[in-house]
Formats: structure tokens, C-alpha cells, sequence
């Protein structure tokens, strides 16, 4: 009997370690599936960590594209309000201009109504030195000459109206067209 004892002993036995492999089998296989859990939640933590990364570049470089626009955005609006700044400054030196015609014009006006009275009073004395000149033509050849003269001082002083005339009408056309022009850009 005691072979089969021994026969059974080592079936014992070797089912033991049949059994014992079997559970260290058993026990590998759940830490490597364990491990393999592991590394699959450390490879989509790997994978969305180089997502995030991604994106944070991409996002840098929108915010570094951003930073460039509004800096240009910022250069355009100074060089904007310095325009600005250049325009409403011509446009008071227009106005100063405009006035300045206008006190032109005024004086002009002014010039033109002391030449006509000057004219006036000359018409006037021309009239009594010509009746004078007439009564001293008759006495003597002389005063004929004194009247040419006479005649040239009236035609230089005409002349002399005329062209104030002319240019107050100049000053007047100028001052129309600068109101034309800055005028609406005042109000």
C-alpha cells in the first residue's frame, strides 16, 4: 500500500505545484494586466498632456499673433490721431488765414473808400485847376503845361484805383474760396 501512497503523495504534490503555478500565473497575469491598465491611463494621460500642450501652443501663438495685431493696431491709431491732430491744426491756421484775409479785405475797403474820396477831392481840384488852366491858357502857354501834369498825377492816381480795385476784388475771390474749402471742416 504504501506505493500507492507514495502515488498519491506525489499526485498531491505535483497538483499542489500545478496549483501553486497556476496562482502565480493567475497573480502575474492580473499585475500585468494591472500594469497594462497602468500604462494604458499613463499612455491617454501621455496623449491628452500632448494635446494640452498642443493647444497651449496654439494658443500662444494666437495670443503672440494677437499681441502683434494690436501693437499695429495701436502704431495705426496713434498714427491716426497724430493725423488728426495735423488736420485740426491746419484747419485752425485756415481759420487763422481766413480771418486775416478778412482783416485784409477790411483794410482794402477801407484803402479803396479813402482813394475814392482822394479821387473825389482831386476830381475836384483837377476840375478847379482845369477852369484854372482854362483862364491861364488864355494868359499864357505855361499853364498849359501845368495842366498835363495835372491830367498825368489824375491818370497815375486812377491807375492807382484801379489796381486796389483789382485787388480787393482778388482778396475778396481768395477769401470766398477759403471759406469754401474750411469752412464746413470748422463746424
Amino acid at each position: 500500500m504504501k506505493p500507492q501512497a507514495n502515488h498519491a503523495e506525489s499526485i498531491i504534490n505535483s497538483l499542489t505545484k500545478k496549483l501553486e503555478e497556476e496562482e502565480r500565473s493567475n497573480e502575474e497575469s492580473k499585475e500585468a494586466l494591472r500594469k497594462l491598465r497602468e500604462d494604458d491611463e499613463k499612455y491617454i494621460l501621455r496623449e491628452k498632456i500632448t494635446d494640452v500642450k498642443q493647444l497651449l501652443t496654439n494658443v500662444e501663438v494666437e495670443n503672440t499673433k494677437l499681441k502683434f495685431e494690436n501693437e499695429q493696431l495701436l502704431e495705426d491709431l496713434e498714427q491716426y490721431k497724430k493725423q488728426l491732430n495735423e488736420a485740426v491744426e491746419e484747419s485752425k491756421n485756415v481759420a487763422k488765414q481766413c480771418y486775416l484775409l478778412e482783416d485784409e479785405k477790411d483794410k482794402l475797403k477801407q484803402t479803396i473808400s479813402d482813394l475814392e474820396k482822394e479821387k473825389i477831392r482831386i476830381k475836384k481840384n483837377m476840375i478847379e485847376e482845369m477852369n484854372d488852366a482854362n483862364r491861364a491858357k488864355r494868359v499864357s502857354i505855361d499853364t498849359e503845361i501845368a495842366l498835363q501834369h495835372i491830367s498825368e498825377a489824375y491818370e497815375n492816381k486812377r491807375k492807382e484805383v484801379s489796381k486796389l480795385t483789382q485787388q480787393l476784388q482778388d482778396a475778396e475771390s481768395i477769401i470766398s474760396h477759403f471759406k469754401e474749402q474750411f469752412v464746413p471742416v470748422l463746424y
